[in-house]
């Protein structure tokens, strides 16, 4: 897996929701961080990743272009919030150019571990496929169970954004972890169902009643089991989805650039 795009990528949600829950005490006060925090990954996901890649592909050479996106995210974020209150925009242009040079700094730090890291390293593409699949997967899955006929797309839409986001957080890892580990075509199954575990311990087990002295099987069937078995299904359909994207993405983007440096190759070599 390419350490450098996942991590990058994984930086700038996580900034967000940093950044976010920072600011949001100004604007309503300290009991509503967690929901400044849940806001900035959201937005960031929506905002600076898309930002992060329209810079790294037509202004490689601006310096400051994190800065400017860390800036645009926390005040789209805030504008979104809390409407055009100009009072507060100091403060979030300050808290984002402060995470954008971090951020700046975290990129060059991601650059030089990879240079010396023997890890093979894949393309963009391939990080994709996680939250992808992740967001799929409880996409279709959430919209089936719970919405209604007149909540598809804001349900299919949120679903997709929460799956992505989680799958970025803990399906990277075991990505990474299973390509090191793991050799079987399969592999990828086994890793989203680990995910799905990991998942379930999170945010699943948390939730679990206490457990009653004496009723230790009632207690497995009523509460672990089915609660359990909930998030390790997702996490094994999300693997079994990328087995899928993990398949077309040998045959046709490494083929295909295979294919073009052979070419180019040839292209090279003096004419008999």
């Amino acid at each position: 897996m390419k350490i450098l795009s996942a991590f990058r990528i994984l930086a700038v949600p996580l900034g967000g929701a940093l950044s976010f829950g920072l600011f949001m005490p100004f604007i309503s006060g300290l009991h509503l961080v967690i929901v400044g925090m849940l806001l900035g990954f959201i937005g960031s996901m929506l905002v600076g990743i898309p930002f992060l890649l329209i810079g790294d592909r037509c202004f490689p050479g601006f310096k400051a272009r994190h800065v400017l996106s860390s800036v645009l995210q926390i005040l789209f974020i805030y504008v979104l919030y809390s409407g055009f209150k100009p009072r507060l925009w100091i403060a979030a242009i300050a808290i984002g150019v402060v995470l954008g040079l971090l951020y700046t700094a975290f990129e060059r730090y991601l650059v030089r571990y990879a240079a010396r890291s023997p890890v093979p390293q894949m393309g963009k593409a391939y990080v994709f496929g996680i939250p992808l699949c992740g967001g799929s997967s409880l996409a279709v899955v959430a919209t089936w169970a719970f919405a209604s006929p007149s909540e598809i797309v804001p349900s299919l839409i949120f679903s997709f954004l929460v799956g992505a986001g989680i799958a970025m957080l803990v399906g990277w890892p075991v990505l990474w972890l299973t390509d090191r580990l793991l050799t079987h075509r399969l592999r990828y199954i086994v890793g989203g169902t680990v995910s799905g575990f990991l998942i379930w311990l999170l945010f699943g087990a948390p939730g679990l009643l206490p457990l009653p002295t004496g009723q230790y099987m009632n207690y497995l069937v009523d509460q672990l089991g089915p609660r359990m078995l909930t998030f390790v299904w997702f996490g094994c359909a999300s693997g079994l989805l990328f087995t899928g994207y993990d398949a077309l993405y040998s045959r046709f983007i490494l083929r295909r650039g295979a294919t073009g440096r052979q070419e180019a190759v040839e292209a090279e070599r003096p004419a008999d």
